[in-house]
């Protein structure tokens, strides 16, 4: 029988125990890291290339081009990044937790676009009025939630009973 309450204490004292050993494994099970830097390099850089079929404009061209570039690393970095998993032995059971490797400065560089969608928020409001958040409402609230974007650590366990948990 299942019982909430023994499942949380055998989990304080998963966290609580002596680690025996511990690991690290850094994962990408998704896909290949040639095949990933494929679909990065060519998912944008063919959705450009359709573009400018379309536009026929060459002076466009330097814009696509480095256009294309960040979004190859965005896609890279962002989209199909690894994993760092560690892992963490004890009497109790294993306890792990996961987190996504993405840079520090991709984080900052998202603070800082919700820095400015919130003083562009509130430009808008002095100048406008309170009509500005009827159509800019939705970027406003995202800017707001975005300011404490930061990586996330999720944790996991498997307790060591007479029953699996």
């Amino acid at each position: 029988m299942h019982d909430k309450d023994n499942e949380l204490k055998l989990k304080n004292d998963l966290y609580n125990a002596k680690v025996i050993y511990q690991w690290e494994a850094i994962r990408c099970d998704r896909l290949g890291n040639k095949l990933r830097w494929f679909l990065s390099i060519g998912i944008p850089f063919f959705g450009y290339s359709l573009l400018m079929l379309l536009i026929q404009n060459m002076a466009a061209l330097p814009v696509l081009f480095f256009i294309g570039l960040i979004m190859t690393f965005v896609i890279r970095y962002l989209f199909f990044a690894d994993e760092h998993i560690c892992f963490y032995l004890t009497e109790k059971g294993i306890h792990f937790t996961t987190e996504q490797i993405i840079p520090e400065m991709a984080y900052k560089v998202m603070r800082g676009f919700a820095w400015f969608g919130v003083a562009v928020s509130f430009f808008a409001v002095t100048i406008i009025g309170p009509m500005a958040f009827v159509g800019a409402g939705a970027c406003a609230l995202l800017s707001f939630k975005m300011i404490g974007f930061e990586s996330k650590i999720s944790k996991s366990y498997i307790l060591f009973s007479d029953e699996y948990t």
